[in-house]
């Protein structure tokens, strides 16, 4: 989790309080979108150890999971920091899109094409609906 500062903001260290708001504030928007998306058979579970977690699926009787490790940084682009991390840390980053177009791509940019551009690892980009 990238958590940008804007140009007028002070620059302040993080706190563990901090880094647990934001991680608690994530926890709970994925839960909510695989509870309005029960097709999925989704669910993301704790796994006793701070900012990791285990995304879960049960189908026909059959559980899988995947370890999934949350970091939260601070920065001022983005870009960089997911690349930086991701180039020493994973094995393949997963980002969606705004999917924005015209004058809003030019005005807001496009973390995840920049991303795409410059990342050396597999990148899978979803759209949201």
């Amino acid at each position: 989790i990238i958590e940008p500062y804007t140009l007028g903001m002070e620059v302040l260290p993080m706190t563990i309080e901090d880094d647990q708001a934001v991680y608690t504030s994530l926890l709970k928007s994925i839960k909510s979108y695989f509870e309005d998306h029960p097709d999925m058979n989704l669910s993301i579970e704790s796994t006793g150890t701070d900012f990791e977690d285990q995304l879960v699926r049960k189908v026909d009787g059959k559980t899988e999971t995947v370890k999934v490790v949350s970091l939260i940084k601070k920065g001022f682009s983005a870009h960089t920091e997911i690349i930086e991390y991701a180039e020493e840390n994973a094995d393949m980053v997963v980002m969606s899109t705004h999917g924005r177009t015209g004058i809003a791509r030019v005005l807001l940019g496009s973390t995840t094409g920049i991303v795409a551009q410059q990342l050396s690892k597999p990148l899978l980009t979803l759209r949201p609906e």
